[in-house]
């Protein structure tokens, strides 16, 4: 119904060498229409009108046709449990000449770029149903769409509105490839046309090369969050390395990157946690807060991630680092854990000696002294990364507890 009552429209685009979907998408049906599968949207054209099928498209340059779902199937097949097609996000690099060629024609309501996400949505849940029983990370995927092939159709446009494009950075061998006009500049100089102008541009529509599609699946990164304890004194939090020497012996980030690539099939890992620790103080008690990001994962390698995780820590580690309270989060717990390194109060505790007997007396004198602020001055250890200065630090609590007259344990709260 909806085809016959848009009947001059239609055949009017289908006349000027569209194909069926871009003849729907220049009546500005409701969206639900362009769930209709390609044979149900011809049946319904050839009822209504009795028009040829246009072997290719001179608007959307094929775009518009299975064959780009196709070509999003194919780049999916290395991601396991995706679900529905509807949940894909699709992101669409549109070449100018789509703009061009429908200000050709009289311009349109739903644009090509709007249209190609809800049918190439449509076509994926019958090209390709989801199937895989295996278990999906929970972040959503993604398709980079890029067309390639299109005609230049701005240079078509009169000399006076013509946009330029965007200046080629590098020079010689090193000059990047031409990047397309601006959507933004093309679409102001369309609204400027003429009437004249944009009856002329009429003439490109008689050459439709079909656009290649160049498609790049991913996923949005995915976080085990946790709390690691160190119970070495040899093994820094990051790799590090001194005049070109590594000290220590590994590195949490380094167990940590290990065991998550173990348990889980993806391209990269990240690691980040709430401050650090020296490279010779364990890290004790709960545990520092972390996380690792999970880079484009595909697949989890184990149906019991989170206990593998750790298990695979502390192997990676031989015992010196543990991952406590592993959990699957996102990127909100991610970006706590990141604030957390400046507003949290730490906990610190450490064997004291005394160059003299020291009485129970002198240990409550010393408890009683906090609060109070302490002027601290970049320490030698880390003078090849950071600038000399003078930081101010509060500390909150004092906790002297004496073991004997020569000996001491300090805790502090900072």
């Amino acid at each position: 119904m909806f085809v016959a009552e848009n009947a001059t429209t239609c055949r009017k685009i289908l006349a000027r060498g569209g194909c069926d979907r871009c003849a729907l998408r220049h009546c500005a049906p409701p969206w639900a229409l362009y769930d209709a599968a390609p044979a149900t949207l011809r049946g319904a054209l050839r009822s209504a009108l009795d028009v040829p099928q246009n072997e290719g498209c001179s608007l959307c340059l094929g775009a518009l046709a299975e064959t780009t779902a196709r070509a999003v199937a194919r780049a999916a097949t290395a991601h396991a449990g995706l679900g529905a097609a509807r949940g894909w996000a699709l992101r669409v690099a549109a070449p100018p000449s789509w703009a061009v060629r429908d200000a050709a024609v009289g311009g349109t309501t739903h644009s090509v770029k709007d249209a190609l996400r809800r049918v190439v949505a449509a076509d994926l849940d019958r090209l390709s149903p989801q199937t895989s029983t295996e278990a999906a990370p929970p972040a959503p995927c993604y398709f980079d769409l890029a067309f390639d092939g299109a005609p230049d159709d701005v240079a078509a446009l009169p000399a006076r509105l013509r946009p330029k494009p965007p200046k080629q950075k590098g020079r010689g061998k090193r000059q990047k490839r031409t990047e397309p006009v601006p959507a933004a500049r093309v679409a102001a100089a369309l609204e400027a046309l003429d009437a004249d102008e944009r009856a002329a541009l009429g003439s490109i529509l008689t050459t439709s090369p079909p656009v290649r599609v160049d498609v790049t699946c991913a996923r949005e990164p995915v976080y085990l969050a946790f709390r690691y304890r160190k119970l070495g004194r040899r093994t820094p939090q990051s790799s590090w390395v001194v005049d070109g020497r590594v000290k220590g012996v590994g590195s949490v980030e380094e167990y940590v990157c290990k065991a998550a690539k173990t348990v889980v099939d993806c391209d990269a890992v990240k690691f980040a946690a709430s401050g650090r620790e020296d490279w010779d103080v364990r890290m004790l008690g709960n545990g520092r807060p972390a996380y690792a990001e999970l880079q484009n994962c595909r697949t989890w390698s184990t149906q019991d991630v989170v206990g593998d995780f750790a298990r695979e820590v502390a192997k990676a580690s031989n015992g010196v680092v543990e991952a406590l309270r592993v959990e699957i989060a996102d990127k909100a717990k991610a970006d706590a854990v990141n604030a957390s390194a400046e507003t949290k109060v730490k906990t610190y505790a450490c064997v004291v000696w005394f160059s003299a007997d020291r009485s129970d007396e002198d240990a409550r004198r010393v408890s009683a002294s906090a609060p109070l602020a302490v002027q601290q001055k970049t320490p030698v250890r880390v003078m090849h990364s950071r600038s000399l200065a003078t930081r101010e630090k509060r500390v909150l609590r004092l906790k002297l507890e004496l073991i004997n007259p020569r000996f001491g344990i300090l805790e502090l709260d900072t």
